[in-house]
């Protein structure tokens, strides 16, 4: 927010004398400069193009449900569809939650990104202590802000797909998904992504 902050929070980045990655940051952003200069001489700045990100433009089409996508993939969402409401009663929640809130329902989204092949190959924010730890601190920032969102799909009550998401600057920011690997059949990922598109 200020060249004064940015300056302690490069120091205490470099403090721990390890290479610094920052991706995707804007050409024109103080950052860069910021970085020379705290670095000097002690070590070397390179600059590069960042790969593209992906976006989906959300135009009138997407007023129907469905509706940018096409007709093969809706078909394919529908067959998913037909196939999780095989296994009991299919709902989705797209919750905006309180500071006070954000802890159960994190915690919630956390445990069924661990049950998905993130989970068997230890990947999953779960294994990862210093994530859970990052992920918590910033998701109460963030609901404090208003602009934290977290998506569930559930089948019967549990909770089977989830998204760690954030609305800002009219844009939907997506930080982390996650499915139960259980309901894979039932393709519980692209349902969810797909429903909550609709809704946003």
């Amino acid at each position: 927010s200020s060249p004064e902050s940015l300056r302690a929070l490069l120091d205490q980045a470099l403090r721990a004398r390890r290479p610094l990655a920052l991706r995707r940051i804007p050409a024109e952003s103080a950052t860069i400069a910021g970085v020379r200069e705290a670095i000097g001489k002690r070590g070397h700045v390179r600059v590069g193009e960042a790969p593209s990100h992906p976006v989906i433009e959300l135009d009138k089409r997407w007023c129907e449900p469905g509706g940018g996508m096409s007709a093969s993939r809706r078909s394919s969402i529908r067959r998913a569809r037909r196939r999780a409401e095989e296994q009991g009663e299919v709902t989705f929640e797209l919750l905006r939650p309180s500071v006070e809130e954000v802890g159960p329902l994190l915690d919630e989204a956390i445990g069924v990104e661990a049950r998905s092949w993130k989970g068997e190959e230890r990947t999953a924010i779960a294994f990862k202590p210093q994530w859970d730890v990052l992920f918590h601190s910033f998701a109460e920032r963030a609901a404090a802000k208003g602009w934290l969102r977290v998506q569930f799909m559930r089948i019967d009550g549990r909770a089977v797909a989830m998204q760690i998401c954030g609305e800002w600057k009219q844009r939907t920011w997506t930080f982390k998904i996650g499915y139960d690997a259980e309901y894979s059949k039932a393709s519980p990922g692209q349902i969810g992504r797909a429903s909550c598109r609709e809704r946003v």
